[in-house]
């Protein structure tokens, strides 16, 4: 059985609401390996001509997506989905 691989051709990285205010709510990790981790993973998503797909929700309340990715990939923050939801 020939097992197919993922190939940046056919693959996207998503940050999934990675925002100033959700990084006070890891508990698991330093905050800045949060913020170094979105960096590297959104300079692979450039280096590789792969879709990076941003998501944030209720940035009045939780406050914008990480600077760091804003800054790096413009056209990414520029598109972000702003997703509804409940925050509890």
């Amino acid at each position: 059985m020939t097992v197919a691989r993922f190939t940046t051709a056919d693959s996207l990285i998503m940050l999934v609401d990675h925002q100033t205010g959700t990084l006070g709510w890891v508990k698991s990790l330093p905050q800045a390996t949060v913020v170094t981790a979105c960096r590297v993973l959104t300079r692979l998503a450039l280096a590789y001509d792969m879709p990076l797909v941003l998501t944030t929700t209720m940035e009045a309340q939780v406050g914008p997506t990480i600077p760091d990715v804003a800054t790096l990939a413009p056209d990414a923050f520029d598109k972000r989905y702003a997703r509804g939801g409940e925050l509890d």
